[in-house]
């Protein structure tokens, strides 16, 4: 592994930081906003949003062998997915209808949620191992600001006229574009060739590889929880029926700009810890973080609670950004990074594309501070089970020097 292949990859990263934070403000806030407020979407409709990259997580193994038998760079691939997301961000600017902006932006949303596999692959070939968490957090911090920021000029626009939404939803296509232009330049290899015919070979390291299938347990509770609750957050600030009923800024606060810049400070933290500690610390002080940041925001009921809740949301986020992308450059051979990560990817969209249905229509039957305190058990129930895969860790770091 060459600096200068080190120095350009970090180079495009940190250009392609800048429009990942518009996209990620945009997917976590004002794509649900803008159906909310301005396209008056109802529950069915709410729950095709929040999951529509979760359909793109469950044709991530397909894309994976697609990629494979194309025999393109995987910087190539990634790059055009991305105009595909834009080209879904973009068409509603031009037709505003709740018909039509759901099913495009869902394309949008999934066509840029099947880059994981192909972007940790760059990671994991471009960066060395040393420093692989120091080098993406001070990419995550630019992209962090560029959320902030984005958060704050959108909030603004829409607050000051809801029609404007087709400005934001222009700067989100742009920004795609621009991503794919950087992950179309990156140095990158085309996904290694297993011959495999089925599309979920992949599934076949849990017979082997007992971390991965714990972690996999343990990561599918969380998401289910995090699923469950978290789409319900910017309903739950903006509509009038539970008695809150902010306006676009003031949601922009406690989802976006708290959060964001909460990970903003911690973010090089997270990535020493990646770097220097276990994997396994880091996942279980997240999990108990989102556990608190849930318990928080739906029984507090004031600013104080809500803005602790964000607090915590950033934390355990500003940690989870270096779990999501990375971990399959410590824990999985090499050669397999890109399969370990669609089976991890498939899972994610499993739970995320029904859950969400789920729970906008639990909204409707019970209190949303019991639906917080079940998404708040999950996620520690998530953090208990990887205790013994941390000791165990241990124990094999520890007998390492042994072995040499």
């Amino acid at each position: 592994m060459t600096n200068s292949l080190r120095d350009r990859t970090y180079r495009l990263e940190r250009i392609r930081a800048l429009a990942g934070g518009v996209l990620e403000s945009a997917d976590a806030t004002f794509i649900m906003l803008i159906a909310v407020q301005v396209l008056a979407a109802d529950n069915t409709a709410k729950g095709i949003l929040s999951g529509g990259a979760r359909v793109g997580m469950l044709l991530a193994p397909v894309m994976v062998l697609l990629a494979e038998r194309i025999g393109l760079p995987s910087g190539r691939i990634a790059a055009s997915l991305l105009v595909l997301s834009a080209i879904g961000y973009a068409i509603p600017i031009f037709v505003p209808s709740l018909m039509v902006y759901v099913p495009l932006v869902m394309i949008g949303a999934a066509s840029a949620a099947m880059l994981s596999p192909f972007t940790t692959q760059i990671y994991q070939s471009n960066y060395p191992a040393h420093e692989r968490g120091k080098l993406f957090s001070r990419t995550n911090v630019i992209k962090i600001i560029a959320s902030i920021v984005f958060g704050e000029l959108a909030g603004r626009i829409l607050a000051r006229d809801l029609n404007l939404y087709r400005v934001v939803l222009g700067i989100v296509a742009i920004m795609a574009l621009v991503s794919a232009a950087c992950l179309w330049r990156v140095p990158s290899k085309p996904v290694a060739k297993t011959g495999a015919v089925n599309p979920f070979h992949g599934f076949r390291f849990f017979r082997s590889d007992r971390t991965f299938l714990v972690l996999q347990i343990s990561w599918m509770l969380l998401g289910l929880a995090w699923s469950m609750v978290m789409p319900l957050r910017i309903d739950y600030l903006s509509n009038p029926k539970y008695g809150i009923q902010l306006g676009p800024r003031e949601v922009a606060i406690f989802v976006s700009i708290v959060p964001d810049a909460t990970r903003l400070l911690l973010s090089p933290l997270w990535g020493w810890v990646f770097d220097k500690l276990s994997f396994f610390t880091l996942r279980i002080i997240t999990n108990f973080a989102f556990a608190l940041s849930m318990a928080s925001f739906f029984l507090g009921g004031d600013w104080y609670s809500l803005l602790f809740s964000a607090f915590c949301i950033g934390f355990g986020a500003s940690g989870g950004d270096l779990a999501w992308n990375l971990w399959a450059t410590k824990l999985a051979p090499p050669e397999h990074v890109a399969d370990y990560m669609a089976v991890h990817i498939f899972l994610t969209g499993l739970r995320g594309v029904f859950v969400p249905f789920i729970a906008f229509q639990m909204a409707n039957t019970m209190p949303l501070s019991t639906i917080g305190i079940i998404g708040a058990i999950i996620m520690t129930t998530s953090g208990l089970l990887l205790v013994p895969e941390y000791f165990l860790d241990k124990k094999r770091s520890k007998a390492l020097p042994d072995t040499i």
